[in-house]
């Protein structure tokens, strides 16, 4: 038990941020049956369908620096509140468009709404928390976010086969449920005492600024090419789990639960017993255990090894993305942290955009051994770009 008691330290405000979090991904149906919907219900391609999905991409990379510039402009909290409620009622829209370019001029509109919840929310989570606390802070996030992920599509699923409408309704009333809950909920944005020194750049020159969006910068490079390995998780790994080991899609099924049950009861506990290590160290292990996990696919070939590759990558995946966040975080100054949380998401929308798409073609046209060694360079390469020329910021 001692390795959750940092949990019962977080400010009240982490556990609103968190509760809101799980709400709103508790309703998360659209964006995983968009593509069927269209090809199912409104008879379009397969090519126009996926066409949806690009789109989403290209607005959500589009409106993290936007966000995340606006957050230092006007409260962040504001920006989460208005992404919820806007791109909510927007959802009650979709089963009334059927023209196909009204549905794409609709999903780039509900993307960037949708979207600027995700620096906003990581902005509020670095103000809320002190230093010492963020790694279990942002783990306590993608734990709401893990918990509402194991119920909304599940629940979608059958929703979609029964009324295909329903899943706009009720994602659309979980985003303005979340909006509620945040709005009763009295929170309010403030900076915590703590780091009373570092607003408004008090103590930080315009040349230390500099230098700290240069070594972001660096560092976030570093970083796409892991980010990019880690998405084949939701394009190539179940194709070839499919097509390459001839496996039913259960057993995809089983291993992503595997990922999500490791986060939820896992992730908090392993970031306690870790929490003397530096980040930079620590992204450098985590890295290396994805480079692993994925590059280990080459040579596997049944379920219990699947499932000693998944153990691998997640520990991985539980070790780099808080640590991360919260490195960016204290890299930041404060009056720039939503710019910086910007970028950061831009990166992840930069490898989530490019990751399937480039897996899809090493896969189709060199084999599933040139695209899990690549996994394994990628992320061998992270780990060397994030500790070369990176000033690592104490915590």
């Amino acid at each position: 038990m001692r390795l959750w008691q940092n949990l019962r330290t977080l400010p009240r405000e982490l556990w609103i941020l968190s509760t809101a979090t799980l709400i709103n991904r508790s309703g998360t149906m659209v964006l995983p049956f968009l593509a069927l919907y269209l090809n199912k219900y409104l008879h379009y391609t397969i090519a126009e369908a996926g066409l949806a999905l690009t789109i989403y991409g290209i607005a959500a990379l589009v409106t993290a620096p936007l966000v995340g510039k606006l957050c230092d402009i006007i409260s962040p909290l504001k920006v989460m509140k208005f992404s919820l409620l806007l791109s909510g009622i927007l959802l009650f829209a979709f089963p009334f468009i059927t023209n196909y370019w009204g549905i794409m001029g609709l999903t780039f509109v509900w993307s960037m709404l949708n979207e600027s919840f995700r620096p906003a929310n990581l902005v509020l989570i670095s103000a809320y928390s002190a230093p010492e606390q963020r790694r279990i802070a942002f783990s306590l996030n993608r734990m709401a976010i893990n918990l509402g992920m194991s119920i909304g599509p599940a629940v979608g699923g059958f929703l979609f086969v029964y009324d295909y409408s329903l899943i706009f309704y009720i994602d659309g009333a979980a985003h303005i449920l979340s909006f509620i809950f945040l709005a009763v909920s009295a929170l309010k944005m403030e900076i915590r005492k703590n780091e009373k020194g570092n607003i408004a750049g008090s103590s930080i020159s315009a040349i230390e600024v500099k230098e700290r969006r240069r070594r972001l910068i660096f560092f976030l490079l570093g970083m796409i090419p892991l980010f990019i390995a880690f998405f084949q998780m939701l394009s190539t790994y179940p194709l070839y789990l499919s097509n390459g080991l001839k496996l039913p899609e259960s057993v995809y099924g089983l291993l992503f639960s595997l990922n999500t049950v490791m986060i939820i009861f896992i992730e908090v506990p392993l970031l306690n017993a870790l929490a003397s290590r530096s980040h930079i160290g620590l992204m450098r292990v985590g890295a290396v255990l994805i480079a692993v996990g994925f590059g280990a696919m080459a040579v596997t070939k049944t379920i219990p090894l699947l499932l000693a590759t998944v153990v691998i990558w997640t520990f991985g995946e539980m070790i780099v993305f808080p640590t991360s966040a919260a490195y960016i975080s204290e890299l930041a100054p404060p009056e720039k942290r939503g710019q910086f949380m910007g970028y950061y998401q831009t990166a992840n929308n930069i490898a989530f955009s490019l990751g399937p798409w480039l897996g899809t073609e090493v896969y189709e046209y060199a084999g599933s051994n040139y695209l899990w060694g690549g996994a394994f360079v990628l992320g061998i390469l992270s780990a060397v770009l994030i500790s070369y020329k990176v000033k690592v910021i104490k915590k």
